[in-house]
């Protein structure tokens, strides 16, 4: 669910937050907030999920109710998340055109599918029945498939001819495959119950846990994060043969990382984690880092200068009410010309008069920006 969150807009995460009051909560479950549709269904699957089942149950409720025009473009976007397409799935299993587009979708996840080949009839179930990559790939599909009583018999023969071939365990007994096996094989074939295939196709993929010296933070680090003067008395070192072998190698394991590892990494590691982080090319990985509870005030100053990071990086830091108190980051994101040219021209009202001068002489500094600098510098002096 945490990717889902990261694509909200912030006034939908206005709503989500474990602080956003219940009342609130259930008037953003109601779907009547003016947010774009696709925002709303984001929103709409978020709060679904809610412990709270007044929250939850009105949410799914609008979920349901939202026009077929809320879902068309998310539906055409290959980048449309694997939980949202299986939500789709089982809120709105009675609309024809969804489900052909979420049974059509890469993202789509076979578990969905079997759920799907349960229940649902004409052109749809005969897309399922089609898809013989994704029977191979996943038993309960056929199983699913078999237990469907709008399962033509030319389409269960197909299933089970197929199956057998494929030696893909069925669910059905020896008896019930007789008539589709010649008598030499029936005996041969190994039977697997159907609750034997439907249960190892609910067990989820193991991922591999973030190592903990990735998230503990080290002493040093640990000293400075509780030192209010170490950013100004902190000497850049280089780095020894053993630090750089030591972050070489875990630059190659977390390279290997899921999207979502990375973003519980981004979210809950160390800071040498969060750095190799922060300038992933995934942007619901680089801006997860933000979200992590232990970034000090030092790194953010050290990425509202940065030029190699992120746009979405320096984006969600002009919208931190927080860090934009801190001077040193309105200076740093002024002469960033990453940072949204309107937030620039904004804090350059609150630059003192040296801040703006060093603005005019940067030939780094975007000439909107400069010109604007000169300009309010000149005024101050009348």
């Amino acid at each position: 669910m945490q990717e889902i969150l990261l694509e909200l807009n912030p006034l939908a995460q206005n709503y989500v937050q474990s602080t956003t009051p219940p009342r609130m909560k259930k008037m953003a479950a109601s779907g009547k907030l003016p947010l774009p549709p696709q925002q709303m269904v984001f929103l709409l699957y978020i709060l679904a999920q809610e412990e709270d089942q007044s929250i939850a149950q009105q949410a799914a409720q609008s979920f349901r109710e939202l026009p077929d025009g809320a879902f068309n473009t998310l539906l055409k976007d290959p980048q449309c998340k694997a939980p949202i397409l299986d939500f789709i799935a089982q809120n709105c299993y009675d609309s024809a055109q969804k489900i052909h587009d979420v049974l059509l979708h890469t993202n789509t996840t076979d578990n969905t599918v079997a759920w799907l080949a349960q229940f649902i009839e004409g052109e749809n179930l005969g897309l399922i029945v089609q898809n013989q990559q994704r029977q191979q790939r996943n038993p309960a599909i056929v199983v699913c498939l078999l237990r469907n009583p709008a399962l033509s018999q030319d389409q269960r023969s197909r299933v089970i001819e197929f199956a057998i071939r494929e030696n893909i365990p069925t669910g059905l007994s020896k008896e019930e495959l007789r008539p589709y096996v010649a008598e030499g094989l029936l005996e041969e074939l190994t039977q697997t119950s159907a609750e034997e295939v439907l249960a190892e196709a609910q067990k989820e993929p193991e991922e591999e846990e973030i190592p903990e010296e990735l998230i503990e933070e080290t002493a040093e680090e640990l000293a400075a994060a509780n030192n209010p003067l170490a950013k100004y008395s902190r000497v850049e070192e280089e780095e020894t043969p053993e630090e750089e072998e030591k972050r070489l190698t875990i630059e190659q394991q977390v390279a290997t990382w899921s999207v979502s590892q990375k973003i519980k990494g981004a979210m809950k590691g160390n800071k040498q984690l969060r750095t190799m982080l922060v300038r992933d090319s995934n942007r619901l990985v680089c801006t997860a880092v933000l979200k992590n509870p232990r970034v000090t005030e030092s790194e953010i100053i050290s990425l509202s200068k940065s030029r190699s990071v992120s746009d979405d990086v320096i984006r969600d830091i002009t919208r931190n009410r927080e860090w934009m108190k801190v001077y040193t980051v309105k200076v740093n994101l002024a002469a960033n010309p990453k940072c949204p040219r309107a937030v620039a021209l904004r804090l350059l009202n609150h630059l003192r008069a040296n801040d703006l001068r060093s603005l005019v002489s940067n030939k780094n500094v975007p000439g909107e920006i400069s010109r604007a600098a000169k300009k309010l510098a000149s005024s101050r002096k009348r």
